[in-house]
């Protein structure tokens, strides 16, 4: 829970609407959290949750719950404002959080994809073809909304990684 809270925190600063899926409203809370139940037990589907930020008025990203955004976020966001991008995706920077808790030497670690986001059409085109299995927090569905987002935005995709703005803390069961 300790991971899901600074996440929270750091989360809670910059975006202005956040809506966990999952069983999380026992730990966190803030001006601007939502709480929504998954249709399935354990981790929701993907398709969920396209379904949801296909519902926003404005993009919206899926995001596990224990990322930490960075403090550039806000940079980030107006750089990608001022491009044409329709859709933004980034991997994470992995620290642990004991011996760096201001995660000045994290690193990439592997080609995982911890942050999608796009606007509503492009959600709700993504729900329609999602495949059912795809779990937050398991294999492969990021490999397919990657293939996705590039073949429906014709590869007007920003790849936000280097910006450092998502970081993943290494914890027991990751």
């Amino acid at each position: 829970a300790m991971n899901q809270e600074r996440a929270n925190d750091s989360w809670v600063k910059v975006f202005d609407r956040i809506i966990y899926m999952g069983d999380y409203s026992q730990h966190l809370d803030g001006p601007n959290v939502w709480f929504a139940r998954s249709k399935h037990e354990g981790l929701p589907s993907i398709r969920e949750l396209c379904e949801l930020a296909a519902k926003q008025p404005t993009w919206s990203a899926i995001i596990n719950a224990d990322i930490i955004i960075g403090p550039d976020w806000n940079r980030t966001e107006l750089k990608l404002q001022r491009t044409l991008a329709q859709a933004a995706i980034s991997r994470r920077w992995q620290f642990d959080p004991e011996k760096d808790p201001a995660m000045e030497h994290a690193k990439l670690t592997d080609l995982g994809l911890d942050l999608f986001a796009a606007p509503p059409a492009v959600w709700r085109q993504a729900a329609a073809e999602c495949p059912d299995e795809f779990r937050l927090g398991r294999i492969l569905w990021d490999t397919w909304m990657l293939g996705f987002l590039m073949s429906v935005t014709n590869g007007n995709v920003a790849d936000l990684t280097h910006n450092k703005v998502v970081f993943h803390p290494i914890h027991g069961d990751r």
